[in-house]
């Protein structure tokens, strides 16, 4: 293989779901890099990657769950060295995301700082997650004039409302600590449809059909979103 780093989205979670070109690159890499959120060594694209990856291939980096700029910047930094050092040595290498390297995703970050050194880099697409929840719950995206927009979940009713009647169907991701503010908006507006995908693919999955007054009976985690179209 080309010295060089593949960037590779390995779709929501069922390994199934890679594509056969992400497939190919984790069988032939010399390392693979997975992130994983603690030192415990918690990691779900590990999990997703192992029938490709023999262990003796895999590396971890730490990506921890934060929202505090100098963190991530020190992390992607030190990520784009450790890659970047591993490449100069000669080797082959593909550092894994879970979903699509180009959405919401440390990969871009990464790839950046790696081009920054004279690092080549390769991205390739995954399956991201709301493609996957649609396919799952029967739920068209769009068809003819309607439209779709993805966006991070808002912090209030209102805001929800205002993409809702914007658009046919709006995906929302990154629900988390904000699914009280998504419980209160279907109660409110009683949406056609608001379907949440929680863990798509791995272990605890769920899907829930929230227009049906089925609210979750415990917390979500980060791996969850919601597809909600007003109208039929």
């Amino acid at each position: 293989m080309t010295q060089k780093v593949y960037l590779l989205g390995i779709g929501p979670g069922d390994p199934e779901l890679l594509t056969i070109k992400a497939a190919a690159v984790l069988r032939q890499a010399d390392i693979v890099f997975v992130p994983q959120s603690n030192a415990e060594g918690r990691s779900v694209a590990e999990t997703i990657v192992a029938p490709y990856v023999e262990s003796s291939r895999l590396r971890f980096v730490m990506v921890p769950m934060t929202r505090d700029a100098a963190k991530l910047d020190a992390v992607y930094e030190n990520a784009a060295d450790v890659l970047a050092g591993h490449v100069r040595a000669g080797r082959s290498v593909a550092c894994v995301t879970l979903g699509d390297a180009m959405f919401y995703s440390t990969a871009e970050h990464v790839g950046a700082r790696l081009k920054q050194r004279g690092v080549t880099v390769e991205y390739l697409a995954g399956i991201p997650s709301f493609v996957e929840a649609a396919n799952r719950f029967g739920i068209r995206l769009a068809a003819g004039e309607e439209n779709v927009v993805v966006a991070a979940m808002p912090e209030s009713v209102d805001a929800v409302d205002a993409l809702a009647r914007a658009h046919t169907t709006i995906v929302l991701v990154k629900i988390n600590k904000r699914l009280p503010v998504l419980l209160d908006y279907v109660t409110v507006h009683r949406p056609h449809t608001a379907s949440l995908a929680c863990r798509l693919g791995l272990p605890g999955e769920k899907l829930i059909d929230l227009a049906a007054c089925a609210a979750p009976n415990d917390t979500i985690g980060y791996l969850s979103l919601a597809v909600i179209r007003e109208k039929e």
